[in-house]
């Protein structure tokens, strides 16, 4: 009987034009993503709400380029529109310029007529993720970092928030990312980030201090030719 249902089911004609589809509903990957230069896109994304700190903070407001995968992670009290337009004007336009390109999700602090004021003065194309499919935006995968590590804190639950943010943030910016085959730091300013003033020491007897290739190409070359690297790996 089993036999004989299935295969009246696999003929039957209004059947198959009234089952729900089974494939995912991801859309597809679209086109793929080419920058030439740090901050020409950036993805914008929000953690939380967490248990809040020592200084009132709840949420994690996560910035990543695109090119370096150099990553800004802000503690907020609140999720808004207004917080993260001065963070990003102040701390990324501000330092080291205006993308070409923002990815974020659609969220409401992105899609409010602020956030879309902000974009059109200056002049910043503004993509959002489709729904079922948050692994596009550059920002989620970031996230599944930062959020492992907040786990570990809460677990232990011994130290400021806004302090052990700090560390996270250093420890991204200082680790080799795979699609770069180099630290953000590195991809960003052509040398590592020392975290601590012995490292000095150490670089001086291995004569790196002064970042070995620099001392045979002048520094646009040398920084054309990390970024040749990057594009070729990415």
């Amino acid at each position: 009987m089993a036999t004989q249902v299935a295969g009246f089911v696999r003929k039957c004609v209004v059947c198959k034009q009234t089952k729900t589809s089974n494939r995912p509903l991801n859309p597809g990957i679209g086109q793929e993503v080419l920058t030439e230069r740090p901050f020409q896109k950036i993805y914008i994304d929000f953690l939380g709400k967490y248990p809040r700190s020592k200084k009132g903070n709840a949420y994690i407001f996560i910035v990543v380029d695109h090119f370096s995968k150099f990553v800004f992670p802000k503690a907020m009290r609140e999720a808004t529109a207004s917080n993260v337009i001065t963070f990003i004007i102040q701390e990324v336009f501000a330092k080291f310029g205006v993308p070409e390109t923002l990815h974020s999700d659609k969220g409401k602090q992105f899609v409010s007529k602020e956030f879309g004021k902000m974009t059109d003065q200056y002049r910043i194309k503004h993509l959002k993720t489709a729904f079922y499919a948050p692994q596009s935006n550059a920002a989620e995968r970031v996230n599944q970092s930062v959020l492992a590590a907040i786990r570990a804190y809460l677990e232990q639950d011994h130290r400021d928030g806004d302090l052990y943010l700090s560390e996270i943030e250093c420890a991204l910016r200082t680790s080799v990312h795979s699609a770069t085959g180099v630290t953000p730091y590195f991809a960003l300013f052509g040398q590592e980030m020392f975290t601590a003033g012995s490292d000095y020491k150490l670089a001086r007897k291995l004569i790196s201090l002064s970042e070995g290739e620099l001392a045979i190409v002048n520094r646009e070359d040398y920084m054309q030719i990390i970024r040749e690297r990057i594009k070729a790996n990415l």
